[in-house]
């Protein structure tokens, strides 16, 4: 699971073939194939099918499902019509949620249920439970930069969104986590963005202090050549 090692799909119809070794998984191959095709209509008929083929399934066999189903997701990035709305909220989360239920002390349940609902306390506990975990370590990272990237999307208009002790504090706890690996091979590209983000917080203080001219300004004179975001603003 979640090792990076399989290959990457490309379509629905490539991981309509996979999804078909597993016999269970038949009827949701056909809702993949007809929504590569543009059958709306017989594709949520094959995955109603699905759906309640999947609600008599034994535990057991409804777990290794739900596992298959989020490997196969992982490995389709570009692939956004697998885990339909239905798909997640009458199988996936509910699957996982009673598994949680039955082992919380299993860490694969939490890691899945947690990032398929985006829920960093599950993550956080999954990889208490599994400290090699790179998924779970990667998502409670990325958690932390995504608050400090918000923070810092406005600095081309001279403001920071939060406060910068707590943005920096975003970034010591991403750092931490990375610290915490046994590899960091995984996590460098992580890494220079946490580098770069201290390098761009660590020059916001330094501007703070006299506050002269925009901080755009104020990088351009002091060479630090920074893309910043383009804002929109709708009214």
């Amino acid at each position: 699971m979640r090792d990076g090692k399989d290959k990457n799909f490309k379509d629905l119809n490539e991981l309509a073939l996979a999804l078909r070794v597993h016999p269970s998984l038949n009827s949701l191959a056909e809702y993949c194939q007809q929504r590569e095709r543009g059958q709306r209509q017989q594709a949520f008929a094959a995955l109603r099918q699905f759906l309640q083929e999947a609600a008599c399934l034994p535990a057991a066999d409804a777990r290794s499902a739900c596992l298959t189903i989020l490997n196969l997701h992982n490995h389709a990035p570009d692939v956004h019509l697998l885990i339909s709305h239905p798909l997640r909220t009458q199988f996936l989360i509910p699957t996982l949620e009673a598994w949680v239920r039955d082992e919380p002390l299993a860490p694969i349940p939490l890691r899945e249920l947690g990032l398929l609902t985006r829920n960093p306390a599950l993550v956080q506990r999954a990889l208490s439970l599994a400290p090699g975990d790179i998924a779970a370590r990667r998502f409670l990272i990325g958690v932390r930069l995504t608050y400090v990237d918000y923070a810092t999307h406005h600095l081309a208009e001279s403001i920071l969104l939060h406060d910068l002790a707590t943005t920096r504090a975003a970034l010591t706890e991403a750092r931490d986590l990375m610290h915490a690996a046994h590899d960091p091979a995984p996590f460098q590209d992580l890494l220079q963005e946490v580098l770069h983000y201290e390098q761009l917080l660590a020059d916001w203080a330094t501007y703070l202090e006299t506050r002269a001219g925009t901080f755009p300004e104020w990088c351009q004179k002091h060479n630090r050549p920074y893309r910043w975001p383009a804002t929109y603003y709708f009214h």
